[in-house]
């Protein structure tokens, strides 16, 4: 029997949430579920190309559904930050002050003299002010956000889901209380996908709230722990599937980058580039491997917020004085089929993350488009690459041992690798059974 799903995905526009929300649409549409989907990028999904499309509604997001007294304070707090920034911190005056009035040029004259002293006042008092993502803690958003996003969204509709599938839950908090105060405003049956779950289950109240029907996860092993210990619940595990679609006709991005490797064997870095891609390892490989051998590219967006010191000095060294054989292309890459050019065109793909524990697409990427590729030797993404020989492990931080796999990677002939097997086991089909089974068994129940 079809169901009725609605896909929450709270993030767009940056990672491969995007992507992924379009593939779970997709396979619960070809699994014959009707779909309700919120999501900020709804270009996304194209319900003309899309089997089953006439079964999918796009609901409508709401961009800030903070109280307006909350919202006018931020929107206040933002100005006067702008405003600081711009006359305070060195920034040019303006228009020529012929073309203005006596009164406007003695205003003008007047902020000039009294915001410089504020800027450095407000930047002593308040040093994160005019850096307000530079803090140590990430913040957590209140799952009860995401319930009143919701209740709104659907708000008028003739349609009401069975089942909310929430696609991101790393980004809330996980305590019991937060998630009751959630139930409160939305009581529909929902499930959700963990990244990132602790060792120990007992942490994750969310799984106690009786809406919560189950969890997803992309690491077996997290899967095995939290279904021993909240047994009431549908446990799954879920392949950890990509976007593999290509473009046409090569991209200008991917021809540049044929044309500038000029016959060099391209090692290709990419994604969201936050603290874990350790960039100072990844700077520092790119200045001491043999510029006859290897071109580098980097695709993605730099969160400079999250870079260690050293992370952020190599950037910006990087930046400024940017190695003949490096190519970086920064910003997100609304397209997947272009990223994954991007990706086709390279000979190796670089993954040594820094204390990374999570699974990554990337592992997907390289079986599909089978390309070797180089990661920790620690973790999920180690043990898989061993298991199934889609290329090499290595040590973190270790230039001179990630130069000599690199060597090894580029000898290597194609037909070693295990490239066939992690796509069958990984695959879109098992990934859509699994979702299909827990749509049925979650609401089943009752």
């Amino acid at each position: 029997m079809s169901r009725c799903v609605l896909l929450y995905n709270p993030i767009s526009y940056r990672g491969h949430l995007d992507s992924w929300t379009g593939i779970f649409a997709h396979n619960l549409l070809r699994r014959g579920h009707e779909v309700l989907l919120l999501t900020q990028n709804a270009a996304i999904v194209d319900r003309g190309e899309m089997p089953g499309g006439e079964r999918l509604t796009l609901l409508p997001w709401t961009r800030d559904i903070r109280p307006w007294h909350v919202r006018s304070f931020s929107r206040a707090r933002d100005y006067l930050r702008e405003f600081l920034k711009r006359h305070g911190g060195g920034s040019p005056a303006g228009d020529p002050e012929q073309d203005i009035s006596s009164l406007a040029r003695k205003r003008r004259a007047f902020f000039r003299k009294i915001t410089p002293p504020l800027y450095s006042l407000t930047g002593s008092l308040f040093p994160r002010f005019f850096h307000p993502d530079k803090g140590d803690a990430v913040p957590f958003d209140p799952p009860r956000s995401a319930a009143i996003r919701i209740a709104r969204a659907l708000h008028g509709t003739t349609r009401k889901p069975d089942l909310i599938i929430h696609l991101y839950l790393d980004m809330y908090d996980m305590t019991e209380d937060a998630w009751a105060r959630y139930e409160s405003v939305c009581p529909t049956p929902w499930v959700g996908v963990r990244f990132d779950p602790p060792a120990d289950p007992c942490r994750d109240g969310f799984c106690r709230i009786g809406s919560c029907r189950g969890a997803f996860f992309l690491d077996e092993g997290a899967a095995q722990r939290y279904a021993a210990y909240f047994g009431d619940k549908h446990i799954s595990f879920l392949s950890d599937v990509t976007d593999t679609r290509l473009p046409t006709s090569p991209t200008v991005f991917e021809t540049e980058v044929r044309r500038k490797s000029a016959g060099r064997k391209i090692v290709f870095m990419g994604g969201t580039i936050g603290g874990q891609k350790d960039l100072a390892t990844w700077y520092e490989l790119i200045r001491t491997a043999s510029k006859g051998r290897f071109y580098f590219l980097q695709v993605g967006e730099v969160i400079e917020g999250t870079l260690s010191i050293e992370d952020r000095a190599a950037y910006d060294a990087v930046i400024k004085d940017p190695p003949e054989n490096f190519f970086c292309l920064s910003g997100f890459l609304p397209d997947e089929a272009e990223f994954n050019a991007l990706i086709r065109a390279s000979d190796i793909i670089y993954a040594v993350y820094r204390d990374f524990r999570l699974s990554s697409n990337m592992l997907a990427k390289a079986a599909c488009f089978e390309k070797p590729i180089l990661v920790s030797g620690r973790y999920v993404m180690g043990e898989r690459v061993r298991r199934y020989s889609l290329g090499l492990t290595v040590a973190e931080g270790d230039v001179d041992g990630i130069a000599e796999a690199l060597d090894v990677l580029a000898t290597r002939p194609g037909t070693s690798y295990g490239f066939a097997k992690y796509r069958s086991d990984f695959s879109e089909e098992r990934f859509a059974d699994a979702l299909d089974s827990c749509v049925k068994h979650c609401l089943d129940r009752g």
